[in-house]
């Protein structure tokens, strides 16, 4: 896959994400990195959170396991395939 192709499926995924987090998240930067050209992909994002994250421990800890649970289950929500195209289910 070509640069070019690498960067309008990245696109195309931060507009999906993004969709699906109802305004919780906005992604500013997203990267696609693909191992080996095919055994897998990694994601290298820079994002805002617009959730109450409270800045007293322990109140901090549970809060941002809350806001990693949530991205978590965005990013499984929208994947590529081996074939390089994006995966996302109907609702």
């Amino acid at each position: 896959m070509n640069m070019a192709d690498t960067k309008i499926l990245s696109e195309k995924l931060k507009y999906l994400m993004e969709m699906e987090s109802n305004r919780e998240f906005e992604i500013f930067d997203l990267d696609l990195d693909f191992f080996n050209g095919f055994s897998g992909y990694q994601l290298i994002m820079k994002f805002d959170y617009f959730g109450a994250i409270d800045s007293q421990i322990p109140h901090f800890y549970g809060d941002m396991t809350e806001m990693m649970e949530k991205i978590q289950k965005i990013v499984s929500k929208v994947t590529i395939t081996p074939e390089k195209k994006l995966s996302f289910p109907k609702k």
